[in-house]
């Protein structure tokens, strides 16, 4: 417990590479402790060590496939491998848990409907975010980029 705290601190303060070590020696030590396993998921993923961070990403589904965290960073994992349909798949398994979370899967799904060219669901990812996170510091950006969306939208 103590190395993923330790971990948590570090993450905190962004210091992701020291994060995932302490985070990987405490998944060592209590490999049926859910903390450092999802953690080090999550800092694998900050440190850009995509596809190791998919393995425990899907170690953590696995061990609780009702957990939003598990199922968000499994979704970014993909998304940052260029799986986008199981990314797809995996942010709205998030979402359904907790529309709320913060890892915002709203954001990650409407980059994901940005490339396969579908404005329309961006626009309606982005609007959700905005309901559920309505004093985040992004909100002007996403708001510019919404009328932006729909600008383009109704041009011929």
């Amino acid at each position: 417990m103590a190395l993923n705290n330790l971990g948590t601190i570090a993450y905190q303060a962004k210091q992701y590479e020291e994060a995932a070590g302490y985070f990987r020696q405490a998944h060592e030590q209590e490999p049926d402790d859910y903390a450092p396993l999802v953690n080090l998921g999550g800092a694998l993923l900050s440190t850009g060590k995509v596809q190791e961070s998919l393995q425990y990403n899907l170690l953590a589904v696995k061990a609780r496939p009702e957990d939003a965290l598990a199922r968000a960073q499994l979704g970014q994992s993909y998304f940052y491998l260029g799986q986008l349909d199981m990314a797809e798949v995996e942010l709205k398994k998030a979402k359904a848990l907790d529309p709320a979370h913060f890892s915002y899967p709203q954001l990650v799904l409407a980059e994901i409907y940005l490339r396969q060219q579908n404005p329309s669901s961006a626009v309606m990812e982005l609007e959700e975010f905005l309901r559920l996170h309505p004093d985040s510091d992004r909100v002007p950006k996403l708001r510019a980029i919404i009328q932006n969306l729909r600008g383009k939208a109704n041009q011929p």
